[in-house]
């Protein structure tokens, strides 16, 4: 598991949870999936829409009629909708093309520099730990390393466990 950008001046007054799985009724519009979950705010809408421009042009289409990148983004969109100081993503780049994955780690980084934590566990870690400010390896439930996101990349031992060869 990953923590990018850990804010230590403000204690995580929300959460937000980004699972792999496309937990939404495909019939409904995006609009609804990502504005009513937990009561967004429009300001907040317009922000989900700045990071994945795409989505803006289809609030009022189907779920289900969305690629599966775009799926993903409504996801990581509504699990932003309640303005999370603490955001756990899991498996995030499940399904994406190369592209999407980096426009993720790009958003991941906007958000760690707008103060959101972001508690990451998955594959492709070698994209992730690139943008991470603290990067921790879990072992059997306890932290057997601790440090940036590319001192940890340098780490034998996650290159052994971890990193594809």
């Amino acid at each position: 598991m990953l923590r990018l950008g850990l804010s230590e001046r403000q204690p995580a007054h929300s959460m937000g949870l980004v699972e792999p799985a496309l937990l939404f009724n495909l019939h409904l519009s995006v609009l609804p999936l990502v504005f009513s979950f937990f009561g967004g705010s429009k300001a907040r809408l317009e922000r989900v829409c700045q990071i994945f421009p795409e989505l803006k042009d289809r609030l009022r289409s189907p779920a289900g009629i969305l690629s599966g990148g775009q799926q993903r983004m409504v996801t990581l969109g509504r699990g932003l909708m309640s303005a999370p100081r603490l955001l756990m993503l899991d498996e995030p780049f499940m399904g994406l093309s190369p592209k999407l994955v980096q426009r993720f780690c790009d958003s991941f980084r906007d958000l760690r520099q707008a103060g959101v934590t972001l508690l990451i566990s998955g594959q492709l870690m070698q994209r992730v730990l690139n943008v991470a400010e603290k990067a921790f390896i879990l072992e059997r439930g306890r932290s057997t390393f601790a440090g940036t996101g590319p001192l940890l990349l340098k780490d034998p031992h996650l290159q052994e466990i971890i990193l594809p060869v």
